[in-house]
């Protein structure tokens, strides 16, 4: 269930992807057995943005953790919030497999508001909306550094992502 093959070209080797990781706590540990099978299914009727926010918030630590995103679209309906955390690392299991889709207007999907968050890596998850963001939605941005303040955010890694009919990517 969940598992598939895939060829990463840069080491020309096979590697096996499933619904966990070793080391990464997989997002599907937060969520109902409905979640999972929606997010599997790809229909959006289930939100699972607290299971999400709920997964954040048990592993990314100021001293580092990790998260895994199996296969799916998971639907998200507020920002997903960031805590402070240094060395930290999101790995979803392949890029166009991996849709995290904001179905709220004008809203980011992961919303950073702590300063100094750094040394953080976001691998193989595409960022989408479920409608066309317009010209005024300038928060329909998929990764939005916050703080009025003026924050300082450095040392950071997005590979493999992709941006879809959101204001701004970063």
């Amino acid at each position: 269930n969940g598992i598939f093959i895939w060829q990463d070209l840069s080491q020309s080797q096979l590697a096996l992807v499933s619904d966990t990781l070793p080391g990464y706590p997989s997002v599907f540990a937060f969520m109902t057995e409905a979640q999972i099978a929606s997010v599997q299914a790809r229909d959006g009727t289930q939100d699972v943005t607290a299971a999400i926010q709920a997964a954040i918030n048990a592993n990314i630590t100021p001293t580092g953790g990790a998260l895994y995103f199996p296969d799916g679209t998971y639907k998200i309906t507020a920002a997903l919030v960031i805590p402070f955390g240094v060395g930290w690392r999101f790995v979803g299991a392949s890029r166009n497999a991996v849709v995290l889709k904001q179905f709220t207007a004008n809203t980011p999907i992961f919303s950073f508001e702590f300063n100094l968050t750094h040394a953080w890596v976001i691998e193989e998850i595409s960022f989408d909306w479920d409608q066309q963001a317009i010209a005024a939605d300038t928060s329909a941005v998929a990764i939005l550094f916050g703080g009025a303040g003026g924050y300082t955010y450095f040392d950071w890694t997005v590979r493999r992502c992709s941006f879809s009919k959101g204001f701004r990517g970063i």
